[in-house]
């Protein structure tokens, strides 16, 4: 089977890397559907490089939001 295509390709391991996160939570994220693998070879998938910088664009901020720092309100 040959795959083809104009991107770079990493494993989940190089992924989890790019994305600070462990290799784990690269899998469940392909499991839920919030990360869409590229190709599956035998039991690893592959992820592009557009679809770890598209993760990124969407995702949440981390942490409690109510712990986050509140942007001052304008007055005038």
């Amino acid at each position: 089977m040959a795959i083809t295509t104009k991107s770079t390709i990493l494993t989940t391991a190089e992924a989890a890397e790019k994305l600070g996160m462990a290799r784990d939570t690269v899998r469940k994220y392909i499991q839920r559907g919030l990360i869409k693998p590229f190709a599956m070879v035998g039991s690893s998938h592959l992820v592009t490089v557009e679809e770890i910088e598209r993760y990124r664009r969407t995702r949440q901020p981390r942490g409690n939001p109510m712990l986050q720092k509140k942007q001052p309100r304008k007055r005038g």
